[in-house]
């Protein structure tokens, strides 16, 4: 228990890998969980919340990745800190981890995005940038395997209005709410089969009936919520995180797939399981339920985790 903390002033919540942050009214950021690389600006395992030192008091959003985290203020400018061994903070170096709060030359900014050891941020224009990992082509066609500043990334004429980011692998909506992917996809997390999984190297879009209002990507999977409320899956299954009803091979991966019909507000990923929220407060859930993600007493790969299922919540 921190004292500082009133839950009443808890503007929003963010979950990495094994740590978060909370986001207070006043712009103060505390965090707890893992601090080893650096997300804290300090080591070590916070099992309460320790505030962290950003001057900034106007920050509106964070994501953090796999030990690295990104902030994004007000007027549009993005801050970075914590694991940077692939340059995922931006700050053109690989020392890792980064200690301190980096801010990045970027133009205005109105979302961000951190992969697992890649970042990416989306401008006012609908241009995105990308900065970091680059082993799976996340950020460019080429063969750099990693880019230690920020980039701009060659998506032709396409303006995107949203981004998320997997493990190693980017999905971005454009203007038109047409879905699009690239990345790493050994185990389908663009939506679709490449011979031998081979990375998805440009921008490509993918084949769904109706624009989308909402993505969620994380490690090995993704999910698109569309306009007529229904939820779309694709990648690894290994826990049944698709919501199937099946789990699948660890090494193999699963193209597109529609599992709910309609009414789908938002969904959030983590690293095997899925949380859905229904249009009428309903949440819904699937996937791994070995430490208890999903809310139930159920078996992480019971039958009743396989597929989405309502959690029975406290009024």
């Amino acid at each position: 228990k921190n004292e500082e903390i009133d839950p009443a002033h808890i503007r929003n919540a963010f979950a990495g890998c094994d740590y978060s942050y909370l986001l207070m009214d006043d712009g103060r950021i505390f965090g707890c969980g893992n601090g080893s690389n650096g997300c804290f600006l300090k080591g070590g395992i916070h099992l309460t919340p320790i505030e962290i030192p950003i001057e900034d008091k106007t920050i509106v959003t964070m994501a953090p990745g796999f030990g690295h985290t990104l902030a994004l203020n007000e007027a549009g400018e993005v801050y970075a800190w914590g694991r940077n061994n692939a340059g995922q903070v931006g700050n053109g170096k690989k020392v890792s981890p980064v200690r301190e709060i980096i801010k990045l030359d970027l133009p205005k900014i109105t979302a961000i995005a951190a992969g697992g050891k890649f970042s990416i941020a989306l401008d006012e224009e609908g241009y995105i940038w990308g900065w970091g990992d680059n082993a799976n082509h996340e950020l460019a066609n080429t063969k750099d395997k990693a880019f230690y500043s920020p980039i701009r990334i060659d998506t032709g004429d396409l303006r995107f209005t949203m981004i998320d980011a997997g493990g190693s692998f980017v999905a971005a909506v454009d203007t038109n709410g047409d879905l699009y992917t690239w990345g790493a996809n050994e185990h389908c997390q663009c939506s679709f089969e490449t011979k031998k999984g081979a990375d998805v190297t440009v921008p490509t879009k993918v084949d769904l009936p109706l624009p989308v209002k909402h993505i969620s990507v994380y490690s090995g999977q993704g999910y698109a919520v569309l306009t007529d409320g229904s939820l779309w899956s694709w990648g690894n299954n290994a826990y049944g995180q698709l919501g199937l009803g099946y789990r699948s091979a660890a090494s193999s991966g699963i193209p597109l797939n529609k599992i709910y019909d309609s009414g789908v507000e938002r969904v959030v990923v983590g690293s095997l399981f899925m949380q859905a929220m229904l249009e009428d407060g309903t949440l819904i859930s699937t996937g791994m339920n070995k430490f208890g993600q999903l809310a139930r007493t159920a078996p992480y790969w019971g039958d009743s985790t396989l597929q989405p299922n309502g959690i029975d919540l406290i009024p």
